[in-house]
């Protein structure tokens, strides 16, 4: 099983996919010193802050030809998606990617069974957060200069993106709710509430839909 997961940058997800590396039933082996990051404002070191294992899409280091993924097909993105894991436990597989052409409506046509994690926060605080935390610089992971080249151009694709999620969202149905680390979880198999007890970051402006994929 694993768990599609998006958002825009600056949308808080990263902090949500360590809360879910750390409350499920996660398949870490994607994680590594080089895709490690801790963000610049937090403590170097702070178990939740930053970023942990793969990114996909283009720049990102994986899932480099990751744009319209009705025109890579469901075999080779799972060929590709094997070659980044080992072992067993639930893959998450998180990029800003799906948020354009019509990605999510793809991955939900292919690949039942799975879960399907969306986020959404307003794009200007998106924003504001990313570029407090991140920057362009090349020593910072994952790289956003391939799918976002600079902050005049990641403004306009947040917007684009952000209402993409929401489109196809209300399309199908789901339902959102704010944020919260003991109970947004709950239906997918094997989350440990005592593990989501940890988490006390604040998330009081970022909802989420969890959705198992029929």
């Amino acid at each position: 099983m694993d768990i599609w997961f998006c958002g825009i940058p600056g949308s808080k997800w990263s902090g949500i996919d360590i809360h879910m590396r750390h409350s499920l039933p996660v398949n870490r082996s994607d994680e590594s010193e080089e895709r490690l990051h801790f963000h610049k404002h937090n403590e170097k070191g702070y178990t939740f802050n930053g970023h942990r294992g793969s990114y996909w899409g283009p720049g990102q280091g994986c899932g480099e030809s990751w744009t319209d993924l009705a025109k890579i097909g469901k075999d080779n993105i799972l060929e590709e998606i094997s070659k980044e894991f080992a072992g067993e436990g639930i893959r998450v597989i998180k990029s800003h990617a799906f948020a354009r052409y019509d990605n999510l409506q793809f991955i939900y046509d292919n690949f039942k069974n799975d879960y399907m994690v969306l986020l959404k926060r307003k794009p200007l605080q998106s924003f504001l957060w990313w570029n407090a935390i991140m920057s362009f610089d090349d020593d910072v992971y994952p790289s956003y200069n391939e799918m976002y080249e600079n902050s005049t151009t990641m403004k306009k694709r947040l917007i684009e993106e952000d209402e993409y999620i929401k489109q196809f969202a209300e399309k199908m149905k789901f339902k959102w709710s704010l944020y919260e680390p003991k109970t947004s979880f709950l239906e997918i198999p094997g989350f440990d509430p005592e593990a989501a007890e940890e988490f006390t970051k604040n998330h009081d402006d970022v909802y989420i839909t969890v959705n198992k994929i029929t």
